[in-house]
């Protein structure tokens, strides 16, 4: 009897381990977790990219509305590429706010709902006997906290090592902001005698002496915004879902990872169908 009294101590700590968890989620992490550094940092970073994304898209607008108001109507087609550079800002911006989403919503929702239902799934699977059972509560709850991890991990990964290419990002904002300022000036300029070319030569300190000239110099301003774009891309689309991929694998990793019995040994069934762990026979 002794090692059915040792069976159901073991149970007995099983559930009240799953209990104190299942508390301390609800009562503790539900409430602490949302005010931890990582997390305001995390959400911190998201509204900074959402600020940049609007300011990026403001000022692509307002360049492509300066450069429709050039005469002769010989610049449309690069005012329509600039209006088409919208929808890539909407993407971005589903993305970031599927990221806030995730922090403020889902840090609550896997603390107080997820984390207290896989213990009580593990209580049920104790009492039962169920190793089915138990195995699903793991991957519930691990596979809960994999996603909680997706934004911080993916965020601090852009912050630290694409921190060069989201400044690309702020010079190519400024320089955009600063070109529409300077095609507005040049073409309220009072200046009769002066050719369009002229003015915005003058404007940008730059030789244009007809339209390819004009041309040139706007089309190099759309490949730095469309680089600029495919950098906001990566960082707040593209990371994330590499990061997600990443921790998928390491939580399939975690649960298919085979239990070798010593040597010797090898796992047979009873005459109930149950396993049982045998010595092989020389």
């Amino acid at each position: 009897m002794s090692w059915i009294n040792k069976y159901m101590n073991i149970k007995g700590i099983r559930i009240l381990s799953a209990i104190l968890i299942a508390a301390i989620s609800f009562f503790l992490l539900a409430t602490k977790v949302p005010e931890t550094k990582p997390v305001k940092a995390t959400l911190q970073n998201v509204e900074e990219s959402k600020e940049t994304v609007f300011k990026f898209a403001g000022a692509v607008v307002a360049s492509s509305l300066a450069i429709s108001a050039l005469p002769d109507d010989f610049a449309s087609p690069l005012a329509n590429s600039f209006t088409d550079m919208n929808k890539y800002f909407v993407i971005i911006l589903a993305a970031l706010m599927i990221e806030r989403l995730l922090m403020v919503v889902g840090v609550d929702l896997v603390f107080t709902w997820v984390i207290p239902i896989a213990c009580a799934i593990y209580i049920i699977a104790t009492i039962k006997d169920k190793r089915s059972w138990r195995v699903f509560s793991y991957k519930v709850a691990a596979f809960a906290m994999l996603l909680l991890l997706v934004v911080p991990v993916s965020t601090h990964l852009s912050k630290v090592y694409g921190e060069e290419y989201l400044d690309y990002v702020d010079e190519t904002i400024e320089e955009t902001s600063a070109g529409t300022e300077k095609i507005n000036n040049a073409m309220q300029s009072s200046d009769g005698d002066s050719t369009v070319f002229d003015k915005i030569s003058e404007a940008f300190k730059n030789a244009m002496s007809g339209i390819d000239d004009l041309i040139t110099f706007f089309k190099n301003g759309i490949k730095k915004c469309m680089n600029s774009i495919a950098v906001l891309i990566v960082t707040t689309c593209v990371v994330p879902v590499v990061v997600l991929l990443l921790l998928v694998v390491v939580f399939k990793m975690m649960f298919k990872t085979a239990i070798r019995l010593p040597e010797g040994y090898a796992i047979a069934k009873k005459e109930d169908g149950k396993p049982e762990v045998t010595a092989d026979e020389d």
